[in-house]
């Protein structure tokens, strides 16, 4: 997995209601806590929302893949490479 660090952009899981009907919206790491005991990171977020109500989201897990993140709920990914 790669190394989080404050400024790297994530995916994050979201309510689309508020995201203009995505559940997935980037985010900017602002804080990494460290590895979590289960596996992946705990990290804070600032989203970025396709909306005007972004959101500050703390200790959220971040995973290599999505399908990691909704494996577990509440949590962030990497994008995915293109």
């Amino acid at each position: 997995m790669q190394k989080p660090s404050p400024a790297r952009m994530v995916l994050v899981i979201v309510d689309p209601i508020g995201n203009n009907g995505s559940d997935i919206a980037p985010a900017v790491i602002t804080r990494v806590w460290g590895e979590h005991p289960a596996g992946g990171w705990t990290v804070n977020l600032k989203t970025i929302k396709d909306g005007n109500v972004d959101e500050w989201l703390t200790s959220i897990r971040l995973f290599d893949t999505e399908q990691q993140a909704r494996e577990n709920g509440y949590a962030c990914f990497w994008p995915p490479r293109v």
